[in-house]
């Protein structure tokens, strides 16, 4: 066992043979997990829900944002880098907000694409399961999906990470500028080398509206 971010236990894997296919199985079953963010997880749920890892590569990177989210002080140590392989970044998770000055409109945000020889990075972060039930609130339209991640060390962890599957438009909205804001100022926390490399990979988004936002839905807007 060790002890992760200083908070509490998660058991260590051992990285995967040369050649194995990446895939970790946290429940006795072979089948990747997508659950609906809306479900209510089960009493063996909630057992392995005590002590999990999230890894967030949007918003979550700001140490403000999670402490809105979690309920709870947070700093950038709380965050351990790493790498999701065969995903990517994109622009693909549309919500509605209001801009001030400007009204409701839809907006883009962050999400997880799959693509074979890609690399998503972000930071793993230890949450329980009061915290996953306030960010399944939050996450409105994603699915839970079960991953490995690969830290600076070269360590493997399982963890879990939300991904928008709806369908998407033919024409992609703009995405907030504010919300880039957030994550400059989460990137600031972190290791340079890990911050630069993470710009590198953020794609563009199809534009930018500027000004402060909130979201539409009730629920949402009160744990962002």
């Amino acid at each position: 066992w060790a002890r992760i971010a200083g908070r509490c236990y998660v058991k260590r894997r051992r990285s995967p043979p040369s050649g194995a296919k990446r895939k970790f199985w946290p429940l006795p079953c072979r089948v990747t997990m997508h659950l609906p963010v809306c479900a209510m997880p089960c009493s063996a749920w909630r057992c392995w829900l005590e002590a999990m890892l999230l890894f967030a590569y949007g918003s979550l990177l700001n140490p403000e944002s999670a402490e809105r989210a979690l309920h709870r002080s947070f700093t950038g140590a709380d965050l351990i880098t790493a790498e999701l392989p065969d995903y990517a970044l994109c622009w693909t998770s549309i919500h509605r907000i209001a801009v001030e000055g400007v009204g409701e409109l839809a907006a883009s945000f962050l999400n997880l694409r799959p693509q074979a020889g890609a690399r998503a990075l972000g930071a793993l972060l230890v949450i329980d399961a009061a915290e996953f039930a306030r960010l399944c609130a939050r996450e409105k339209g994603y699915s839970v999906h079960h991953v490995q991640c690969r830290t600076e060390t070269g360590q493997w962890l399982s963890a879990v990470t939300f991904v928008d599957e709806r369908p998407t438009p033919r024409i992609f909205p703009p995405a907030p500028r504010a919300y880039l804001s957030k994550i400059e100022a989460g990137l600031k926390q972190l290791p340079a080398s890990f911050a630069t490399a993470y710009r590198a990979a953020l794609p563009e988004p199809a534009g930018w509206v500027a000004g402060n936002y909130g979201f539409v839905d009730p629920e949402q807007k009160s744990h962002t």
